[in-house]
């Protein structure tokens, strides 16, 4: 079937490989242990917005943090079961603290999970996306809010890649509206230290580099197809069997037995 689309997960892959593995070769990936605290984290302040948008008061980030724990408890193992189940009151905390905090800065919600799709010229494919949450300010701007969690503050490196993913959903935020100004665009990131936990506000300056760069991986990608090129990128922070399922393979495929290194070496 291949590509039927471009999101930002593929757009902003660091790996063509395992682009390859997906979508041309068809594999199927599986839900990692260390995606599913992000699971969790995300389900709480969902569930209060939720509540917010079809006006039911009283809603409980908590049991939707314990239900995705529990759907996944398959996949976990020892420590992972112990360690996540201490999180989920932690969790439901920072969430309750998001939700107030976005309220008080006076944004209203509007939608969870809202679908973007939009054309860009000379790509074959359309760019989805699907922004955690979109509201409004006080003034009547448009919010994008992502919301991503941790164990450490992010990384500058990790801020410029929301950034962008964050780039892709403000241009189709603009094309849907047909207009030049951007949305507000924020990430709203959750982070469990050993002896406390913080909700940071980051509001993403987007600007033409940042929406230029979204075009040119996607411009990247369309050759990655029409030329069948799909190199590696072993120096990517994702390249681990903690998140790739086809780590193993990939790095066993380029390995010459030892057998075969002796016909490679000739002396000077």
């Amino acid at each position: 079937m291949g590509f039927r689309h471009f999101s930002w997960n593929s757009i902003g892959s660091g790996c063509k490989y395992q682009l390859y593995k997906r979508y041309i070769e068809e594999r199927q990936t599986t839900t990692k242990p260390a995606m599913i605290r992000g699971l969790m984290q995300e389900a709480g302040p969902t569930a209060i917005v939720s509540g917010i948008l079809s006006g039911v008061s009283g809603s409980d980030p908590e049991s939707a943090i314990r239900k995705v724990y529990e759907d996944n408890l398959s996949i976990l193992e020892g420590e992972q079961v112990e360690h996540l189940e201490s999180l989920i009151m932690k969790m439901t905390d920072l969430s309750v603290r998001s939700v107030n905090d976005m309220l008080d800065k006076g944004i209203t919600p509007v939608s969870l999970q809202k679908k973007y799709s939009y054309k860009i010229e000379g790509i074959e494919y359309p760019l989805i996306g699907y922004s955690d949450m979109t509201g409004t300010t006080r003034e009547g701007r448009v919010v994008i809010l992502d919301w991503k969690s941790g164990d450490k503050a992010p990384s500058q490196l990790k801020l410029k890649a929301w950034k962008q993913q964050l780039g892709l959903y403000a241009m189709a935020e603009m094309a849907e509206a047909d207009t030049a100004d951007l949305p507000v665009v924020v990430n709203q990131v959750f982070t469990i230290l050993k002896t406390k936990e913080r909700v940071e506000w980051f509001e993403q300056d987007i600007n033409a580099e940042d929406l230029s760069t979204v075009i040119m991986k996607a411009n990247d990608l369309q050759l990655c197809i029409e030329m069948d090129y799909w190199p590696r990128n072993r120096d990517s922070p994702l390249c681990s069997d903690r998140w790739c399922d086809f780590y193993s393979e990939c790095h066993m495929e380029t390995l010459i037995p030892v057998s075969k290194i002796s016909e490679q070496i000739n002396p000077i």
